[in-house]
């Protein structure tokens, strides 16, 4: 996986990356030399990549938050789909550049059961919603499709969607542990904004060309301010990181209206007359010529991405076959306020003001929505089903005991145990990674790390 920086030449200058930059040296000197370039999963140069996929460089629409499309994303589309294509796996190509679909996306896995008798282990039941078929509500989820697999399944349809199947499985008589789908996390993730301060951001995706050449707006996450060490976070727990993101463009002209509604705004005191008139004006720029308007309010707001900890109160059930969540949210509520009053506070030294998240659920129990849910099918802390529902490999419990189901196994953010008060992407994938080089190795198999895949082929070798 590559992952680096925004550079520092050859590059336009960020505005929302130096704005948060200046956010930090605001906040004083303990943050700002905390302040960096995060390393992300985007590509900044024409080429092929290590799985022989060639890809393009970031065009900076900020696009991220929703499926950035121009080739420059270090997804699964560009690294592991390739190179399990290139390695013998079932897939096809869609006729469009650096375009890799498998052949059985449109699948809707539903359950899954084991194999009483014959040499495969596993079947895998799904809805089929291809060919139209998904018009057919009363059936489509009655006449199922099945593939059965030799060896491994391996579960990794997201937090939400393994841990749904594997509740599914539970009702059709698969042996789990009962802590199935308990203890799940938000990842302590706070969405806020800096609302019209002092500062250009170019905060709002667009795939608009021209714009672009004198507004870049960059890949989603391009800075942090890691407040994780022992120095600020003598307790782990109290960590916390705070990111700049990107609105996608769907959600610009609503924008406004929606940080016109946020309840308990924290506004800026003590503003000079120039900078009265100066937000006033911003103000107006926003509200004539539109979100994009270059000083406009909007124009000028910074969002604020922060992970930290939570108490993983939430729990997922199944109710009339559907997955039902019940989040708690972060829940640790003077955290959260202490988190809150550091945000209201840089906002307010940007003179901008601070708005909390607009999507807040009161029907959560006022829980802030997050973008990295994680658990359900949580690594066991004693290496039984009593503390946790699959091992330190992902493989799935049978029950209580030690005793996992053999070939049934989670890579994704469901085995996560515990907010990681950072970004999860990385510690995902290693675990996934791990999980599958220890499993090969109890099958006696033999991974080839050493040899480079060639040039992407639409035919297998």
């Amino acid at each position: 996986m590559h992952v680096e920086g925004h550079p520092d030449q050859k590059w336009p200058e960020l505005p929302k990356l130096n704005a948060l930059e200046e956010q930090a040296k605001r906040l004083g000197e303990e943050f700002h030399r905390r302040f960096k370039r995060a390393p992300i999963t985007t590509t900044f140069k024409d080429g092929l990549n290590n799985m022989g996929v060639n890809q393009h460089k970031s065009t900076l629409t900020g696009q991220d938050t929703t499926g950035v499309n121009d080739g420059s994303k270090n997804s699964t589309l560009m690294n592991y789909l390739p190179d399990a294509w290139n390695h013998g796996a079932e897939m096809y190509f869609l006729f469009q550049p650096n375009l890799l679909i498998s052949r059985f996306c449109g699948c809707e896995v539903r359950y899954i059961k084991p194999v009483k008798q014959g040499e495969n282990k596993w079947t895998v039941h799904f809805a089929w919603h291809g060919d139209k078929r998904g018009e057919f509500e009363d059936s489509i989820y009655t006449a199922l499709m099945w593939v059965q697999a030799k060896e491994f399944v391996f579960l990794g349809a997201g937090t939400f969607g393994t841990t749904e199947i594997l509740l599914r499985s539970k009702a059709y008589g698969l042996k789990v542990s009962p802590a199935l789908g308990k203890g799940m996390s938000g990842n302590g993730d706070i969405l806020a904004f800096a609302y019209n301060t002092d500062q250009i951001v170019n905060g709002i995706g667009t795939e608009d060309e021209e714009y672009l050449k004198e507004n870049p707006v960059g890949p989603c996450i391009t800075g942090i301010i890691d407040m994780r060490d022992a120095e600020v976070a003598p307790d782990v727990l109290d960590g916390y990181v705070i990111e700049e993101g990107v609105v996608p463009e769907v959600l610009a002209q609503i924008l406004g209206p929606m940080l016109h509604l946020t309840p308990d705004k924290v506004k800026p005191k003590g503003r000079s007359l120039g900078e009265l008139l100066r937000s006033a004006s911003s103000k107006l720029k926003s509200e004539v010529a539109g979100p994009w308007k270059h000083g406009g309010a909007l124009n000028r707001t910074l969002t604020y991405l922060i992970m930290s900890h939570d108490d993983n109160q939430a729990y997922m059930s199944l109710e009339n076959n559907k997955p039902a969540l019940r989040f708690n949210g972060v829940a640790r509520s003077k955290h959260v306020e202490f988190l809150d009053q550091i945000l209201a506070t840089g906002a307010n030294r940007l003179h901008g003001t601070f708005e909390r998240n607009p999507f807040y659920a009161p029907e959560f129990g006022g829980a802030e929505i997050t973008v990295h849910p994680i658990g359900g099918a949580n690594m066991s802390s004693d290496g039984t089903g009593q503390k946790g529902v699959t091992n330190h490999l992902g493989q799935v419990f049978q029950g209580l005991g030690q005793e996992v189901h053999d070939g049934l196994v989670v890579v994704d953010g469901a085995v996560v145990p515990a907010a990681l008060g950072v970004n999860p992407f990385a510690t995902i994938t290693a675990l996934a990674e791990r999980s599958v080089e220890k499993l090969a190795i109890q099958k006696g198999w033999n991974i080839d790390y050493d040899t480079k895949n060639g040039i992407l082929s639409f035919n297998h070798a």
